[in-house]
């Protein structure tokens, strides 16, 4: 069905009405908030592995990439475990006018409640590429949420606290695991969730719950948040994190990465060095004097000759029309 939205009473546009999915018990989906100029392919292929533990798929918003990360996706994709979701530009105005100038640079937070209404999954979590929730007892996420929600059944959701994860080096080579640390940091939780009972989601915590829904925060000897930034090098000081005995940095996730790494690029991996990555922080670095605006526009001068890129188009399913 479809439905037209009057903006102001001049304007008008018609619209298709989707109906919001089914919940499928069991299952976890995860919401990778939109990708611009991303080539990082090494974090990326480590994001997968360490996840495969909680037997996630992945809903990964695009807007701009490299083809090596390109090549991480379609090879996740081919084992149904990624919806690529495109995330273009708006198109121009007939006058001329581009209104991607005058895009907020949390814009971002759109593609966050567009992802809750396409998740079809009892559980869900909203997390960046360089992101992890671990749990100290070594217990799934899944087994985790219905055990607390054996005690406390109007739960819609969990915040983990945020630590520093230190891999160095993170290259093609992967061999920073075997030293990886994790380190507390002051930084913002990141939230587990049921689907179902969110009505908006914000970056960091569930805006608004439907009904009598509630959260909680756990304890740091439970679960934490491992944000892995791509400036975060070697150990900063500080004492380290005691994963428990089942910390995911093993033998089997280097193998797992290596041998993901060797499928997609051969013998021979291809050397990361993360300049187009050190260039985005710093052009980033200058959000507030540029006006907020998202880096496809104010970094595109300094990031274009840095990669070979694939700019997304838009699709059947990019879900925006331009009023």
């Amino acid at each position: 069905s479809r439905v037209i939205i009057v903006v102001n009473g001049t304007r008008e546009v018609e619209v298709e009405v989707h109906r919001v999915q089914k919940t499928k018990k069991g299952k976890m989906q995860i919401c990778v908030p939109p990708l611009f100029w991303y080539t990082d392919w090494p974090r990326m292929v480590l994001f997968f592995e360490l996840w495969k533990k909680h037997n996630p798929t992945f809903i990964i918003y695009a807007n701009s990439i490299s083809s090596k990360v390109r090549k991480v996706l379609e090879f996740y994709q081919k084992e149904d475990l990624v919806q690529l979701v495109n995330w273009p530009l708006l198109p121009m105005a007939e006058n001329g006018d581009n209104p991607n100038l005058s895009i907020y640079r949390l814009s971002h937070s759109l593609a966050h409640n567009d992802c809750v209404m396409r998740m079809n999954a009892e559980f869900g979590a909203l997390v960046d590429i360089d992101e992890y929730l671990h749990l100290l007892n070594g217990q799934t996420l899944i087994d985790f949420a219905r055990e607390q929600l054996s005690k406390k059944s109007n739960l819609g959701s969990w915040s983990f606290n945020h630590h520093g994860l230190f891999i160095d080096p993170l290259d093609e080579t992967f061999e920073g695991i075997r030293s990886a640390s994790v380190v507390k940091l002051s930084g913002p939780p990141k939230t587990f969730f049921r689907p179902a009972t969110v009505k908006y989601l914000s970056t960091h915590w569930v805006g608004k719950f439907v009904d009598k829904i509630k959260h909680r925060a756990i304890r740091r000897t439970e679960g934490i948040l491992m944000h892995n930034r791509v400036n975060f090098g070697k150990n900063k000081r500080g004492n380290t994190t005691d994963l428990g005995k089942e910390s995911p940095f093993t033998w089997s996730l280097l193998n797992s990465t290596l041998s993901v790494s060797h499928s997609l690029f051969g013998e021979s991996l291809p050397h990361y060095v993360n300049v187009a990555s050190s260039a985005m922080q710093t052009c980033m670095g200058k959000w507030r004097s540029q006006g907020c605006k998202v880096p496809m526009i104010n970094c595109r001068s300094e990031m274009l000759p840095l990669d070979d890129w694939i700019f997304m188009n838009a699709a059947h399913d990019s879900h925006y029309i331009v009023v």
